[in-house]
């Protein structure tokens, strides 16, 4: 199962890939992975070690990475 707590290996294995035109940029594992934000509709952020709170249109996820290796995800509407 993939690790997403910071300082876990697989926190250090991300990228980015945009485009300014004809020319890609990019940014491939840069230290660990805090905060992700696209405009008003996507927001991944790092709580805790074990905690995530993700934003995707108006719905709102609390992700929690378990020590046994489960996650439990808690989902609701976003009152923004």
């Amino acid at each position: 199962m993939t690790d997403l707590r910071r300082g876990a290996p697989s926190c250090r294995k991300w990228r980015f890939i945009a485009h300014t035109g004809n020319t890609p940029v990019s940014a491939v594992d840069l230290g660990d992975l805090d905060e992700v934000v696209i405009a008003d509709w996507l927001h991944a952020e790092r709580m805790d070690d074990d905690t995530w709170w993700i934003q995707i249109g108006d719905k709102v996820f609390d992700v929690i990475l378990k020590l046994d290796g489960t996650v439990k995800t808690m989902v609701e509407r976003s009152d923004d």
